[in-house]
């Protein structure tokens, strides 16, 4: 999470902010942090990262319904920014 944060204070581009956030959303996840996954993914998105912030969701989803760590999707793989 500190190398995403050290990314984030590096970049003013939105687009590069998001795909920050949705990383730190995924790594939440794993580390089980389900509430401050669930509130960064209630942050909205530009349409061409919905389907991964669906997969991220769905992702969270299965983790917090589950007692052991669920495999993270091939969805979730991010589009470079543009």
């Amino acid at each position: 999470l500190g190398a995403w944060d050290g990314l984030a204070a590096l970049t003013t581009n939105a687009v590069e902010q998001e795909v920050i956030r949705l990383h730190r959303i995924r790594i939440l996840i794993e580390l089980r942090r389900f509430p401050e996954a669930r509130e960064l993914l209630a942050q909205p998105v530009r349409p061409p990262l919905e389907k991964v912030r669906g997969a991220l969701q769905a992702y969270l989803d299965k983790a917090a319904g589950s007692k052991t760590p669920a495999a993270t999707p091939a969805a979730t793989a991010l589009p470079a920014a543009s």
